[in-house]
């Protein structure tokens, strides 16, 4: 009889050493800390390993780590980024329900699946607030449920049920193991691929023109707002205006459904790193193609010099306003292709920086490959404005100088004379 207790006893010690620590409800050190790529939502007195969630600011700023979604969401203020660094495991469902605050759940390509030993589906539910979703997996046994105030679908893959009874329930990207047709957001269209429907923008439209400004850091930072803005003023003649148009148009009309949802899917997670874009801006954002002069500052020397790299483009951008794109403020750009504008003559114009010349009699010049062109100069309400035109010899970086480049006077009797040197 003692030997079938002592052999009971130890079969039972055999079988506790198979067994992870139990843990409370929050703040429980992980029984196995490296295993956090297998995390679980700590939601109740279960088994498990504390999930690896982060806090971040409007600005970027990491505000706090948390071992449970929960936690994370109890935190999270308006404009603040729930993001995953890990898969999270549930063993609950998780509740998001705090009134006048808007969030995003950024699931940084991770999963989230249920917790070992759960029975059945559990859900993330929505009943207050504005949630934006992206770039998150949630398995075939989690939910998404609105009953309440607003959720966003940006981007991610659903593929358990995704469902509102009440509330507002609006997709603008995802890929979905169920038809989603009833809360895709207007413009946008769920396009069936065999037992999943990927919700792609539906039209594409060319947007207004606007330049596309790269000032690098090699620039004296006491120059850089001079010369940018004077930069963001160039523009081109109508007809060159009208041919890069027409271009935007056709490259519009060339995205596949997979360009549309990569670059929205792409161009949303950009802007939600701008500071002054919103949750629910990011959210009704949408993909345009924008004929733009690209123009990135080479050089600047007062009253001397200013090197500029012209480059005609198309921008594949993503927009808050389309009307009103202003790159690196309310739209980013997400891919171009560059035009070739070999043998085509272009007229351009640009607002001197500053200071640059101190009125229009001054004789200005732009060297570009291995030409000269002389300029024209006027007043405008923004200053003084360069007019020149390249006669089709393509666009590379311009030299505008105060002083010729070429030893015989450049003809001032025409729009633009050029000389190889």
């Amino acid at each position: 009889m003692k030997v079938r207790v002592l052999s009971a006893l130890l079969a039972f010690c055999l079988v506790l050493t198979m067994v992870p620590a139990v843990g409370a409800v929050d703040g429980v050190t992980a029984s196995t800390p490296s295993a956090r790529s297998s995390s679980y939502e700590n939601e109740s007195d279960a088994y498990f390993v504390a999930a690896d969630v982060t806090v971040l600011g409007s600005d970027g700023s990491e505000k706090g780590d948390y071992e449970s979604l929960t936690s994370a969401f109890a935190y999270a203020t308006t404009n603040d980024v729930v993001r995953l660094n890990a898969n999270v495991r549930l063993n609950g469902s998780v509740l998001v329900d705090e009134a006048d605050v808007a969030r995003t759940l950024d699931g940084n390509g991770m999963e989230i699946s249920t917790a070992y030993g759960v029975a059945g589906d559990v859900a993330l539910y929505v009943t207050d607030g504005t949630l934006n979703v992206q770039n998150v997996i949630l398995a075939d046994n989690v939910d998404l449920v609105v009953s309440g105030g607003t959720v966003n679908i940006l981007s991610g893959t659903y593929n358990g049920e995704v469902s509102a009874s009440s509330g507002t329930l609006s997709i603008t990207g995802g890929t979905f193991s169920t038809d989603v047709s009833d809360y895709v957001a207007e413009g946008f269209e769920p396009q069936q691929n065999g037992s999943v429907w990927n919700v792609v923008q539906s039209t594409v439209s060319a947007a207004p023109a606007a330049p596309y400004v790269v000032v690098p850091d090699t620039i004296d930072p006491s120059d850089a707002a001079t010369v940018t803005a004077s930069a963001e003023t160039i523009a081109a003649d109508t007809e060159t205006a009208e041919l890069m148009a027409q271009e935007a148009t056709e490259a519009a009309a060339d995205l596949t459904d997979d360009d549309k949802q990569q670059y929205l899917e792409a161009g949303k997670e950009q802007l939600t790193a701008l500071p002054d874009v919103t949750p629910e801006q990011v959210a009704a954002a949408v993909l345009v193609t924008v004929p733009s002069i690209k123009i990135k500052v080479e050089a600047y020397t007062a009253g001397t010099s200013f090197r500029v790299d012209i480059t005609p483009t198309v921008q594949f951008a993503v927009a808050v306003d389309p009307d009103d794109i202003q790159m690196g403020t309310n739209a980013v750009s997400v891919g171009e292709n560059t035009l070739d504008m070999t043998d085509v003559s272009v007229t351009l114009s640009i607002t001197l920086p500053t200071g640059f010349v101190q009125d229009t009699t001054t004789p200005i010049f732009v060297e570009h490959s291995g030409y000269a062109y002389r300029g024209t100069l006027e007043s405008v309400s923004a200053g003084i404005q360069l007019t020149f035109t390249n006669p089709g010899h393509g666009f590379s970086p311009h030299e505008i100088r105060l002083d010729s480049p070429v030893a015989e006077p450049v003809d001032e009797t025409v729009p633009y004379s050029y000389y190889s040197y």
